[in-house]
């Protein structure tokens, strides 16, 4: 992609949008942000609005009250109104990100309609280049002054939740007690960077761990403990072929308890110890 046209990425960009008056969807502010490497937190804050960032560089690290959460290239954070959240970009590798705060009373329903919610704020996306172009167009135009009442950041942010839409994946066909699978691999999917169980995950979902490790076993042919190492060991996969953070980072950071355990379990299950999978990937990908 030619990033010349895009004059504000040489700087950090902020525009306010003052005059549109849209009960519906009101875009509030888009705005392209960098930072010099840094340990220091922001926040924490509550803010009143709906947030959306674009990662298209680097990665840091989010904070919803007790949770952590790795945001990264490609992904979108979200923001709901009123939770306090805080956050630090990784200082060996700091994002950075496009983004658009916006309210009205079609808001809820965009987050819901693509499955953000208050346990699942980070969505990877597939297509990262048809993201990033939307996400770069939008702020070029605010940029320019060419949508100074934001008409047209309304409809690329409705075109941002129609490709997320897209994104969603296929439900799991699974014969019986598909809830309680389907909740416990959410319940899986964001938390896994937390020490986590699944006696944990049963109670939280009012069963018994053998009848969770029943219904794992039967309908997808591995445990609650297989499954949970198969998440992080697949985010950690993607974390050395996209990012620059030592091996010891990036095993705390989808939940190994040991540098040394993370190591064997990788090899086990990808072939190449993580530092081999690193440097054949990187050379592969140019």
């Amino acid at each position: 992609m030619d990033y010349s046209i895009y004059k504000f990425l040489e700087k950090n960009n902020f525009v306010r949008y003052y005059t549109l008056d849209n009960d519906a969807l009101c875009p509030m502010v888009c705005a392209y942000e960098y930072s010099e490497p840094t340990k220091r937190t922001v926040g924490p804050w509550k803010l009143q609005h709906y947030v959306v960032h674009f990662i298209i560089s680097g990665e840091g690290f989010v904070y919803y009250d007790n949770k952590k959460a790795v945001a990264k290239k490609g992904d979108i954070f979200a923001i709901m109104p009123n939770r306090t959240l805080s956050y630090m970009q990784n200082p060996e590798n700091p994002w950075k990100s496009i983004w658009v705060e916006f309210t009205g009373s079609e808001c809820h329903h965009l987050f819901e309609s693509v499955g953000i919610d208050e346990n699942n704020l980070i969505l990877p996306v597939r297509d990262f280049e048809k993201f990033e172009r939307l996400f770069l167009d939008l702020l070029q135009s605010a940029s320019d002054n060419d949508d100074p009442e934001g008409y047209l950041t309304i409809g690329k942010i409705y075109s941002i939740f129609g490709m997320l839409k897209e994104e969603l994946p296929q439900k799991i066909d699974l014969p019986y007690n598909d809830d309680i699978i389907r909740s416990a691999i959410d319940y899986i999917n964001t938390n896994y960077c937390y020490k986590i169980s699944p006696g944990e995950i049963a109670k939280s979902l009012f069963v018994s761990p053998q009848y969770l490790a029943r219904l794992f076993k039967k309908n997808l042919g591995v445990s609650p403990s297989e499954y949970i190492t198969s998440v992080r060991l697949k985010h950690a996969a993607q974390m050395l072929t996209n990012t620059n953070l030592r091996i010891n980072a990036i095993s705390e950071a989808v939940g190994f308890a040991s540098p040394y355990y993370f190591s064997v379990t990788f090899k086990k299950g990808y072939m190449f110890c993580p530092k081999i999978y690193r440097e054949a990937h990187r050379k592969n990908n140019g």
